[in-house]
């Protein structure tokens, strides 16, 4: 009699190969549980992604998710770009180039800069808002955060000095979110197609704008992130933020980071300081929070979160940059401090721009400092200090630019003139680094300092730039050994016998990390003038934040370590059918000694790891029929192509109606008895026959069979998590512990390499 062998549609498309992935501290045991003819058992722990249903041959079978303890983090591919020896500028940057919702799977980017390694598929991203907030720009003392009443009126001393951050800061502000995300695909027309935490896409939205009579420019960028299976910190560095990328080093270790004596120094990289130029006055008010650039007095406002001005300062050649618009609305001149950014000077005697105050310190944790008071009047109309952007772990900015001073005679430190008050200009702030890994081990430094501002003499000095931020996160251990340097930067001294206004200092930065890290994130000190220059004249420092936060719920996609798991693919196919010891092929099955395509895209069979699926992988995924008394061949593939070798795993395979176990299959060529299954590992060859002969008993070979109704092994489970019982076992179950000996398989490094990373389990059945 005939009896039709037909896999049910219903599971075709997924059971056929099947993927487990699982971590180490949670799972003592990898059981992989399958029913014969691609019926497989799921496995009931967290990190099974997709399993089916129990299901008999010719009964319908439905993909359903395993019901999980904790949702599985989605991850890149950790490890990836091997062992990491970090130098120079690893990152590739893009600007973003319009503003993209939270939900999305595609980000519109332009041309990149840093590094030449392109975007591809299973590549970690971080995407970054840089540049977004609202500030009220009106001139008056709510400047800023939009309080006002808390600057006094303008009196020389013994007057009440302003406050620091007297008008600056913000309304609202998305700059500093970020997220990882995973890149499934290389850039094409313009965008990169990616996939976020939640499986689907971005967390957030992220704005592109230019600026406009209302509000700074919006920028954000994507940064391709390097996965490294273990690093040294090695000397890595960033190009300078140019007003839409740069300014951060980021990458991953799946293992242990040795610090090596490594430094990594990303100090000025962030927001630039306003740039100074000489000028003459214009007859106006010394009152002003914010001024056109067009006027020829006071001094830029620096480079923060609430927009980029019209000048700013190189911070490698110290070339005057003019962005051609102001930048800031209402203006990018004067003292009035937007968001993080420091305050331009207001001079004391704006007709002639000769009484030459300090610029504000940038800001980040920590506030900037006001600038120095005017020469001969005494006023304090110093640039007020940048606000600081609220420390989270999930908000992490550039450190601010500092405000300029203002300046008339152009005057360096000792040079008079020097070029068009150059030297007047604010600093740059320190730029930003993030690292995840797993376990970290040696001494080492990271340095995102900001800048100080340079000397002049009878001229206002340039505001400190801020200390930017640091993110570093050890999964399985502390940053004992670990040295991170966030200071601000010093305000610029006005070395002249008759006082002038010296730069604020700049503000500490943010340290988010896990314990054990030494933190140094001091304001900058205020600047001085006099001969000698002992005298802040008003001037600030910029105000410290050492408090480290802990790197809790970073988001995103998971670290290279949080994802570090063994991986063990099985893919189960029919080797052989035989017909009164004749081998068949039924019509219309596939052929069993070539590898047969089952077309599901990303599915077990297409993991790269595996060797030559042309050679290796051969057997059907479709038998058409069988007849009473034809002998089926079962081979179950496996290949340990995770990041960490697979420990405890045994397969449990129950046979299914209306068939048996061959019970002596393999007796004549494994010269023995009772040799039921075939199993096949190497660790110096291609397994393409089996290697060893195991009984059905359980002895001291790796397996056994289970005969029907009696009570499996307590390593096989049912897809509710609990034990296979008998009653379970109508007809048998195939048990096979893969890690026997050796103790674990090694995960696979290149396509069949290691040989001991993959093998077989072979079984044979007969049909009723």
């Amino acid at each position: 009699m005939s009896s039709p062998f037909k896999i049910p549609a219903q599971i075709k498309k997924s059971l056929r190969s099947l993927v487990y992935t699982y971590r180490r501290k949670w799972l003592p045991v990898l059981l992989a549980c399958l029913f014969v003819l691609f019926s497989f058992f799921p496995i009931p722990f967290p990190q099974v992604f997709f399993s089916a249903t129990s299901n008999k041959v010719l009964s319908p079978s439905f993909i359903e998710p395993v019901n999980a303890q904790a949702t599985p983090a989605l991850c890149a591919t950790p490890g990836r770009d091997g062992v990491g020896t970090p130098a120079g500028v690893i990152n590739t940057y893009y600007p973003g180039t319009a503003t993209v919702a939270a939900g999305a799977t595609s980000i519109p980017v332009g041309a990149s800069v840093g590094a030449p390694t392109n975007i591809a598929a299973g590549d970690l991203l971080l995407i970054i808002q840089m540049q977004d907030a609202v500030i009220n720009s009106t001139n008056t003392d709510a400047y800023g955060n939009g309080v006002g009443g808390d600057v006094p009126p303008l009196l020389a001393p013994p007057a009440p000095q302003p406050p620091t951050n007297g008008a600056s800061g913000f309304i609202s502000s998305t700059a500093g979110r970020y997220e990882y995300i995973v890149a499934t695909g290389p850039i094409s027309a313009g965008a990169v197609p990616i996939r976020g935490a939640n499986g689907s896409g971005l967390i957030n939205t992220y704005f592109s704008a230019a600026a406009t009579a209302t509000q700074g420019q919006q920028t954000y960028q994507v940064v391709r992130v390097p996965q490294y299976s273990t690093s040294t910190l090695g000397s890595a560095t960033s190009p300078f933020w140019n007003g839409s990328t740069g300014g951060i080093v980021v990458y991953d270790v799946a293992g242990n980071l040795n610090l090596n004596g490594g430094a990594i120094d990303v100090s000025g990289r962030g927001f630039r300081g306003g740039g100074g130029r000489q000028l003459g006055g214009a007859v106006s008010p010394n009152t002003d929070y914010r001024t056109l650039s067009t006027l020829a007095k006071n001094g830029s406002k620096g480079e923060g979160i609430a927009g980029t001005p019209r000048f700013v300062i190189n911070p490698t050649t110290l070339a005057l940059f003019d962005n051609t618009i102001e930048g800031y609305p209402n203006g990018s001149y004067g003292r009035g401090a937007p968001g993080n950014a420091g305050g331009g000077s207001t001079d004391g005697n704006t007709n002639s721009n000769d009484q030459n105050t300090g610029g504000g310190g940038g800001s980040n944790g920590g506030f900037g400092g006001i600038g120095g008071r005017a020469w001969f009047s005494d006023l304090p109309t110093g640039g007020f200090g940048g606000a600081p952007v609220p420390a989270a772990t999930n908000i992490l900015v550039l450190g601010g630019g500092g405000g300029a001073g203002t300046t008339n005679d152009g005057s360096g430190a000792g040079v008079v003139p020097n070029g068009a008050g150059i030297f007047s200009s604010g600093a740059s702030g320190g730029g930003l680094v993030m690292l995840r890994t797993n376990t970290v081990s040696g001494v080492g430094t990271i340095s995102a300092n900001g800048t100080s501002a340079r000397s002049v003499t009878q001229d206002g000095g340039g505001g400190g730039g801020a200390g930017g931020s640091v993110l570093v996160s050890a999964l399985s251990n502390n940053l004992t050994g670990l040295t991170v340097n966030v200071n601000g930067g010093n305000g610029g001294d006005a070395i002249f016998a008759q006082p002038h206004g010296p730069g604020g200092g700049g503000g500490g930065g943010v340290v988010v990390a896990s314990p054990g890290v030494t933190i140094n994130s001091s304001g900058g000190a205020a600047g001085f003038t006099g001969i000698p220059p002992n005298l802040n004249n008003g001037a600030l420092a910029g105000s410290g934040f050492a408090i480290p936060i802990a790197p809790t719920a970073i988001p995103g996609v998971g670290s290279g370590a949080s994802c570090s798991a063994p991986r063990l693919v099985l893919s189960k196919r029919i080797t052989n059918m035989t017909r009164g010891g004749v081998t068949i092929t039924p019509s219309g099955s596939q052929d069993f000694n070539v590898f047969n395509e089952d077309g599901i895209a990303n599915n077990g069979d297409n993991d790269p790891l595996w060797p030559d699926r042309n050679t290796y992988l051969r057997g059907a995924v479709n038998v058409s029929s069988s007849e009473s008394g034809d002998v089926i061949e079962y081979t179950i593939y496996f290949l340990s192509s995770g990041n960490i070798p697979v420990t405890n795993a045994t397969i449990c395979d129950l046979i299914p109606s209306p068939t048996v176990f061959v019970s002596n299959a393999f007796d004549t060529v494994g010269g023995g008895t009772d040799l039921g299954i075939a199993f096949a590992n190497s660790t110096t060859s291609l397994p393409t026959a089996p290697t060893s002969f195991l009984t059905n008993i359980i002895d001291a070979d790796r397996g056994n069979f289970s005969p029907p109704n009696s009570l499996p092994p307590n390593t096989c489970r049912r897809s509710d998590g609990g034990n296979l019982s008998a009653v379970d076992n109508t007809d048998g179950v195939v048990v096979v512990n893969l890690v026997a000996s050796p103790a674990s398989l090694p995960f696979a490094t290149a396509s069949g390499i290691p040989p001991a990373s993959y093998g077989f389990v072979r079984f044979q059945v007969r049909v009723k």
